[in-house]
């Protein structure tokens, strides 16, 4: 503490949430604010320059009691853990993660060291929607119906739209998180989402969408999100609550109470009200933690985190299979956690081709829908050119497709796939693609999903790489990729061939790994008659793509060469993959199981 008894609070991110987040620090009185941590030199010399105090990395921090962590949410876990060590309390910005599992495991880390941590859902501190919840639980906390309205202003440019994920996992949560406070906790039993893209196709995201809740007892709940509202409206929150005696309401715009701001008006303002109180009553827990005292009752429980990921996940399985999934508190040896399960009839999934390729998948997902792994699916009779099934009848037409898998000849990929995307079918497709943004645009066109069969994006040594890479994208300094095939060789003497047909897979990861799209290809060599080098560029980063075939054992490896922590550090290198797997089982090594997630 300081010497005034007051918090230190230091801010871990300079981007435009953490430059937020520290001017809040410094307004609400109660803690001392001591610095911004920014990895990246670019953008930490640009806050210097502006007068911010700026230090590079957590083991320049100075002493502080509390950080609030406002990084990428693939960060969050490697912050969270390293605070920790630290006995450093933490506000980290919503969501802690993705997945249900490393939210239990932040909070888990966070127990094991005896430091607080709190998830960003500002909304429970803001006075308006606060005084709804008063209102509400002073009625007995009993509501008929729930509607609310998030549109947001102004619409981010597309380079930022396209890397923030899902609208139900990134803007929804808020509403959901928000659902669940004034549900005190109580999860619906029933969900039904559909998201569209409402801007223009160019965008290649879902931009809209219109949640349905049911809980028990036949209360509901209805939530409008946008990435846009009209200008004169600007950053449009709404919340109405219908119970049996009275209606409850309030947000923003009210035109007789609040004239509309001619600046800027966004989240930052909107609710500057409630990201200070969010933020003063982080100081609370961390000065009665220092008090020996017990912290005040967490305004968001581990369990309302969890729950609002499901929520997420919820709609996306909805929107993806158009039809409603139930919720049922069952989850095994965790009360008052929740599971999901489909309703109605099954996702019907026709595989399209049944070559070497297609019969290893067929069987690969059959065990799959047999072990119960794939639930709410039925595996469909697949459509080959001797299986008798009629083309236009039994898959473009037939109600029961909701899905296929195309795993014919690469000549009949493209025009598979947009037949069966004008016919409203979620469609996973092999690679190679020649026509990918055409179908792009009749997938978001048409409301349905369609997926390249690059499973290797889903396997975990691949997305422990990514986060690792993500975490400490300012000391990566080359990545290369190690591809061996137990395929014969030669390489065709059209190494575009291999490009296209097998090295697309590391091109793949290369933009997976680095999303920003500033990739550049340096050259393709061929370095001998099985093996070809590929260089590229990736933000100023080197990376290498080795490719071989004739080789007895698949091997996919991932090496990252990083500097130490500290500055004038040596370099180290971090290796992710697997070597050694036997020919027949490399479609499984792949992590194919993943690719069916939409399923």
């Amino acid at each position: 503490m300081s010497g005034t008894g007051l918090p230190r609070v230091a801010v871990i991110g300079g981007g435009r949430m953490g430059l937020a987040r520290w001017e809040q620090v410094k307004a609400i009185g109660v803690v001392v604010p001591v610095c911004i941590v920014e990895m990246w030199e670019e953008k930490r010399n640009d806050l210097l320059s502006q007068g911010y105090p700026v230090v590079g990395s957590l083991d320049d921090l100075p002493p502080v009691d509390g950080a609030v962590v406002s990084t990428p949410t693939a960060s969050h876990k490697a912050l969270i853990q390293q605070l920790a060590k630290r006995n450093i309390h933490i506000y980290c910005e919503k969501p802690i993660s993705f997945t249900v599992s490393e939210i239990r495991e932040c909070y888990e880390i966070a127990r094991q060291h005896g430091v607080q941590l709190h998830a960003g859902w500002m909304k429970r501190f803001d006075p308006d929607f606060l005084k709804v919840k008063r209102r509400l639980v002073s009625l007995g906390g009993d509501f008929l119906h729930v509607h609310m309205v998030n549109r947001d202003f102004p619409v981010p440019p597309k380079s930022i739209l396209s890397q923030l994920g899902d609208i139900w996992s990134d803007c929804t949560v808020h509403e959901f998180n928000l659902a669940l406070w004034l549900s005190n906790g109580e999860m619906p039993v029933e969900v039904f989402a559909r998201g569209v893209c409402a801007l223009g196709e160019e965008s290649g995201v879902m931009d809209r969408s219109v949640t349905h809740l049911t809980f028990k007892g036949g209360r509901t709940m209805t939530i409008e999100n946008s990435r846009h509202s009209p200008p004169k409206e600007k950053y449009d929150q709404r919340l109405e609550v219908v119970t049996a005696s009275e209606l409850l309401e309030t947000g923003f715009p009210q035109r007789d109470l609040h004239p509309l701001p001619d600046g800027d008006f966004s989240f930052p303002q909107r609710y500057k009200e409630a990201f200070e109180a969010e933020m003063a009553f982080f100081a609370q827990c961390i000065q009665a933690a220092a008090k020996g005292e017990t912290p005040p009752l967490p305004v968001n429980r581990e369990e309302d985190d969890v729950n609002t990921a499901l929520l997420a996940e919820a709609c996306n399985r909805s929107n993806l299979t158009r039809r409603v999934v139930k919720i049922t508190t069952a989850e095994v040896g965790r009360p008052g956690g929740a599971v999901l399960s489909f309703d109605g009839a099954p996702f019907g999934l026709r595989f399209v081709g049944l070559g070497v390729f297609g019969q290893n998948m067929f069987g690969f997902v059959q065990s799959l829908v047999d072990a119960g792994e794939m639930g709410g699916v039925s595996l469909l009779p697949p459509f080959t050119r001797k299986s008798g099934l009629d083309w236009e009848k039994d898959v473009l037409r037939d109600g029961e497709t909701a899905g296929v898998y195309i795993c014919t000849p690469d000549d009949q990929h493209d025009w598979q796939a947009l037949e069966c995307l004008q016919h409203g079918k979620a469609v996973l497709v092999e690679k190679p693609l020649t026509k990918f943004e055409q179908l792009r645009r009749q997938a978001v066109g048409s409301g349905v999903v369609m997926m390249v069969g690059f499973q290797r994006r889903f396997d975990s040594r691949v997305r422990e790489a990514k986060k690792f890479i993500e975490a400490n994208r300012q000391r990566v300094k080359r990545v290369v990729f190690l591809s061996d095939e137990p395929v014969p060789g030669p390489l065709p003497d059209d190494l575009e061939q291999t490009l296209r047909n097998s090295c697309c897979h590391e091109c793949d990861l290369v933009s997976f790994l680095f999303p920003s799209g500033d990739l550049k290809v340096v050259e393709v060599v061929r370095t001998g008659v099985n093996s070809l080098r590929v260089c590229l560029d990736a933000g100023g980063v080197p990376v290498e793509i080795r490719f071989a075939k004739g080789h007895k054992e698949f091997a996919n490896e991932i090496v990252v060469e990083a500097n130490e922590e500290k500055e004038g550090g040596e370099n180290r290198k971090m290796m992710f993959g697997f070597r050694g797997v036997p020919r027949e089982a490399r479609t499984v090594a792949g992590g194919g199981a993943g690719q069916f997630w939409w399923c």
